[in-house]
């Protein structure tokens, strides 16, 4: 999977950073007040990872073109899919799905720990618990509409509310490792 995005990815990656680029010198030139380069560095971090985020959870990979026989691809049902992936993983037929199951919930959740730790960086007004748990939220159900919609347009991707769950996890455990790097910091 990786390989497959890899040259979309530097693509997105080189004209991000240019577009990013040409949008700070205009700013600036009209007298906007530079930031620091601490948080110039953030905020394009920032924005090249929702890019990134945006691609893989939306580009339309060859695998992803492909219905798993069984899956419904739209679940509304809260933990559904993960505990039915986990039953049939246990089962000897089925042992290969057992890393996809593993997969999927890792990665999920490892996909928005950045998001969980960006967000409180980019601005003091998202250092709360609740915003970064509000924004997570948004951005990840923004995304599974983006992957509904997709889906009525010949793109298989799945849309999956244990994806929204796993993702809101991701960035809580980000917006704990950022307070535990700020409670160390402020200690030492």
């Amino acid at each position: 999977m990786i390989q497959q995005l890899a040259k979309p990815a530097l693509v997105v990656l080189a004209i991000t950073s240019f577009l990013w680029i040409a949008y700070r010198i205009i700013l600036y030139s009209a007298g906007k007040k530079p930031a620091s380069s601490n948080k110039e560095l953030l905020l394009f971090f920032f924005v090249v990872y929702f890019i990134f985020v945006l691609l893989i959870t939306l580009y339309p990979l060859p695998m992803t073109r492909v219905k798993v026989p069984g899956a419904k691809g739209v679940n509304f049902i809260p933990f559904e899919n993960m505990l039915r992936e986990f039953s049939e993983t246990f089962r000897r037929t089925k042992s290969y799905m057992r890393s996809h199951a593993v997969e999927n919930i890792v990665g999920n959740i490892f996909l928005f720990i950045p998001f969980g730790i960006l967000l409180p960086l980019i601005s003091p007004k998202f250092r709360s618990f609740g915003k970064v748990f509000l924004f997570g939220l948004l951005f990840s159900l923004a995304i599974e509409t983006l992957q509904l919609v997709s889906r009525q347009l010949g793109v298989y991707r799945s849309v999956d509310v244990d994806d929204v769950i796993l993702d809101v996890v991701g960035a809580i455990c980000g917006f704990i490792v950022y307070r535990l790097f700020r409670i160390t910091a402020h200690d030492s």
